[in-house]
């Protein structure tokens, strides 16, 4: 998180996290059904890179036809699992470093199903805690309005 960010996180706001393996977008609410009052966007570029261009050095590409999901000797869902994995890390970190500072005392996180899976692995337990809504769903690019009236909805 920038320090910008940082310091627009006041004690007693929820953050609110949106995000999909390529992009993360952080809100800050006062209350549970406030305005999102949107702080910081994150893009990680290497997510939006198809499998070959990630693995573009990897010894041993094999394209078969028929099948164009596999372009290496693994399938390159695999060279995008990591990059989403590294995301989620990312996430995760700064998340952490948020609660410890005490600027986190409610989360609630919105991803698309899968990234939801891997944010959640990697969030440590203190910081789970703090998780009082996940809502699976890829609006990470939506407007702010959007993401809150399902947030509003889930509730």
């Amino acid at each position: 998180m920038t320090t910008q960010t940082q310091k627009a996180i006041q004690a007693g706001n929820i953050l609110v996290v949106a995000a999909n393996a390529s992009h993360a977008r952080l809100f800050a609410r006062e209350k549970k059904f406030g305005p999102l009052r949107e702080l910081e966007t994150r893009i990680h570029p290497e997510s939006r890179m198809y499998g070959r261009e990630l693995d573009r050095d990897a010894p041993g590409h094999v394209f078969q036809s028929g099948n164009p999901s596999e372009d290496s000797m693994g399938e390159a869902s695999d060279s995008k699992r990591r990059e989403a994995e590294k995301f989620a890390r990312e996430i995760a970190a700064e998340l952490k470093k948020a609660r410890s500072r005490g600027a986190l005392e409610r989360l609630i996180l919105v991803a698309e199903p899968s990234f939801l899976g891997l944010l959640r692995a990697n969030l440590d337990d203190p910081t789970r805690a703090k998780v009082v809504l996940e809502v699976p769903k890829n609006l990470a690019t939506e407007t702010p309005q959007t993401i809150q009236t399902v947030i509003d909805a889930a509730f």
